[in-house]
């Protein structure tokens, strides 16, 4: 794995006894990442700063790669993306797989749906598809509640019962 911090100040580096990695990692690797990182939780800073707790631990020796791995694993769980990316900066051997977090059939069914949705309320009503994204956004930034969330939309669906019925539909139990 690299050493973060030089790859971040000289350009390119790997950590010595870590393995063969597939490429160097320049600094311009290490800050494309956290630039994605950064923009993929602009709203939740905590992500940022635990990903370069993360590399600050591997850089003292706190913990191993293995543990670098399930660390970032954890934080970026549900952004395969940002998991995937992070393989460039990891030894071969060590490289993320996230087969088993791929989304299954049923899901990508739900997906489907749920952007026919958003569609659907986009060509009635470009404020209300604003708003309702705001109000969607709030929710999963943690800014409000599910209770909020459904009485906001209600509010905004008001003039229209198919789609509060339909988006009534989609929330869970």
């Amino acid at each position: 794995m690299m050493n973060w911090k030089t790859a971040q100040s000289n350009g390119q580096n790997q950590m010595p006894g870590s393995g063969e990695m597939s490429r160097k990692v320049t600094k311009k690797d290490a800050e494309t990442y956290l630039k994605q990182v950064k923009e993929m939780f602009k709203d939740q800073k905590d992500k940022y700063n635990m990903l370069l707790h993360v590399m600050r631990d591997f850089s003292i020796q706190r913990t191993d790669v293995i543990g670098v791995v399930e660390r970032v694993k954890e934080i970026f769980k549900g952004h395969n993306n940002l998991i995937q990316g992070f393989n460039i900066f990891l030894p071969k051997r060590y490289k993320i797989t996230v087969d088993e977090d791929r989304p299954s059939p049923r899901m990508i069914a739900a997906h489907s749906e749920a952007i026919y949705f958003v569609n659907k309320i986009h060509k009635r009503d470009k404020n209300v598809y604003t708003s309702f994204l705001d109000v969607l956004n709030k929710y999963r930034t943690g800014h409000t509640d599910i209770i909020n969330v459904l009485t906001k939309v209600a509010s905004l669906f008001e003039d229209h019962p198919d789609l509060l019925e339909e988006f009534i539909s989609f929330l869970p139990g």
